[in-house]
């Protein structure tokens, strides 16, 4: 690694995705829902324990950033489903993405440069905590099949 490299990776902030697979419930119409949301150093995006569809969220996600920094895909949108929030994500190189957080109005809550895999990795992990957990608690719909083949696709590339 050259002297340009390792400053630049010194620069870069660890963005994680988080969960709590022991709260996902599901609704009376069957929807998954639970604790979902970014950690990006002390900042919690949208907020710590924020309750969405997770499920769908993770699925959409893991579709959104398959890909970036290989096959001329550079760029992505992810939204989380309940509320006004997302982030966009343009990857610089495959090792290394620029995230925007966004609010209301596309307002720009915060910027980093990213590990990309780091990211990567926590996605995928929080895809098989959700997908283990919904299996022990015999829970089948139509969300959790799309986030199992999202799952598969992944470990295909």
């Amino acid at each position: 690694m050259t002297p340009e490299q390792m400053d630049r990776s010194a620069s870069l902030t660890t963005v994680t995705m988080q969960t709590d697979p022991a709260h996902l419930e599901r609704t009376a119409r069957g929807s998954l829902v639970g604790p979902i949301w970014l950690n990006a150093g002390q900042l919690s995006f949208p907020e710590s324990r924020w309750t969405d569809f997770a499920v769908v969220v993770v699925r959409e996600w893991l579709e959104a950033i398959r890909g970036i920094g290989s096959r001329g895909k550079w760029q992505a949108h992810c939204r989380f489903m309940d509320g006004p929030y997302s982030f966009t994500i343009d990857g610089r190189s495959p090792a290394v993405w620029h995230m925007t957080l966004l609010g209301a109005a596309d307002v720009v809550m915060a910027e980093y440069d990213v590990h990309a895999i780091e990211f990567h990795s926590s996605v995928v992990t929080v895809a098989e905590q959700l997908i283990r957990v919904c299996h022990e608690r015999g829970w089948r719909n139509r969300d959790l099949e799309q986030l199992e083949a999202a799952y598969s696709e992944h470990h295909r590339m």
